[in-house]
């Protein structure tokens, strides 16, 4: 037993930046998983259950360490993270991503928290991991008739947690949606963790708990006349921004069709539809492996 541990412990750490962590991934073994995932969505092989899923605005910019900070950078971490990929994708993907989309983020005093190829690389690898598969099944999903429902998380009270152990930057990252939910905070108050949770955190809290406990109860996310995330729609599979819905932040709103100016006009700048339109292409997931 201590060898296999330590046998995995070897490959994590030789294989986080090509894997994000995902050292032992699944195969199809024609009995516990029948054929590949993209292969049963497509033909319909799912239970009809209405769905919430999403992401976080920075969600995995946490995982790019080394930080990337230039054109090569960039290209050998997705060269390593996607190895099925031909060389003409891996180029189409990189050129779906313009390094004039980001901003480098500075300190105060000027020096660079982290150069615009990190945060390009950081949403390369949100959209390409995270984002344009929920897209592929909720389409399906909505075709045989069921609600499916999509969010970006935009608010975190992990930014103190990330800055106390050095991480600057790195914007609202992986589970940042986990302590609205779940309607609470004390979890993350604990080991000598730093948070400042603000009013418009325990407002959000509130409203974001719930919505999922409205969705568990009633099927819907949004109450008319209920603290609760307000105007949700079912995804729009014909939309630019697909139906998704901002959570938290400044542009709070459902970004699909009539929905809220500042959140269409936030998600836009996403360019989703573009970009996991190449990234749900059928030669493209066959090489990415799912």
């Amino acid at each position: 037993m201590e060898q296999l541990l330590q046998a995995q412990t070897n490959v994590y750490l030789a294989d986080t930046s090509h894997n994000v962590g995902d050292v032992w991934l699944p195969v199809v073994d024609g009995d516990f998983l029948p054929a590949p995932p993209s292969d049963m969505i497509t033909t319909g092989r799912f239970n009809n259950i209405s769905v919430i899923t999403g992401w976080c605005e920075d969600d995995t910019a946490i995982f790019l360490d080394p930080a990337p900070s230039s054109a090569t950078d960039v290209y050998d971490v997705f060269r390593g993270f996607l190895p099925g990929f031909s060389q003409g994708n891996l180029h189409g993907l990189l050129g779906l991503y313009p390094v004039t989309d980001f901003r480098t983020e500075p300190f105060a005093n000027g020096t660079i928290k982290h150069d615009a190829q990190f945060y390009r690389a950081a949403r390369i690898l949100r959209d390409s991991g995270l984002t344009s598969q929920p897209f592929f099944s909720g389409r399906a999903l909505a075709k045989a008739g069921n609600n499916f429902y999509y969010y970006t998380q935009h608010q975190t009270i992990l930014t103190p947690i990330l800055e106390d152990d050095g991480f600057y930057g790195l914007g609202v990252i992986h589970t940042s949606e986990v302590a609205y939910m779940f309607g609470n905070f004390s979890h993350y108050d604990i080991y000598d963790f730093h948070i400042e949770p603000t009013p418009a955190d325990y407002a959000l809290q509130r409203r974001e708990s719930r919505s999922w406990s409205s969705f568990a109860a009633l099927g819907r996310l949004s109450i008319p006349g209920k603290n609760t995330l307000q105007e949700w729609e079912t995804a729009d599979s014909d939309d630019q921004n697909l139906g998704v819905y901002v959570i938290g932040g400044p542009d709070e709103g459902y970004a699909g069709p009539d929905g809220s100016d500042s959140a269409r006009a936030v998600m836009l700048q996403e360019k989703l539809r573009e970009r996991c339109a190449f990234l749900n292409s059928l030669e493209v997931i066959e090489q990415i492996g799912y």
